[in-house]
């Protein structure tokens, strides 16, 4: 799959919908516990670029449980600035 935000394996930087989709992601994890915000309710059609993107920024901010999520990982986003929840 292109890396979003930064198209890295296609050279393509305009993955405006993947980079969408890592976004939302992130934030719907971030937004709470991983029982109150499960990746089953990934949206996006399974096997979709989208999907994986989604994926993507719910397993960056699931990472960064007990913390926050540094900036780096997340650079086309807005990254929410609360402790994320286990």
């Amino acid at each position: 799959m292109p890396k979003p935000c930064t198209g890295g394996e296609t050279n393509n930087a305009d993955l405006i919908k993947e980079a969408r989709a890592f976004c939302e992601g992130l934030q719907y994890r971030a937004g709470g516990s991983q029982a109150a915000r499960p990746f089953s309710d990934n949206p996006h059609p399974v096997g979709s670029y989208a999907s994986e993107a989604w994926g993507d920024g719910w397993f960056v901010a699931a990472g960064s449980s007990g913390g926050t999520i540094p900036a780096s990982e997340a650079p086309c986003c807005a990254v929410p600035h609360n402790v994320i929840l286990a």
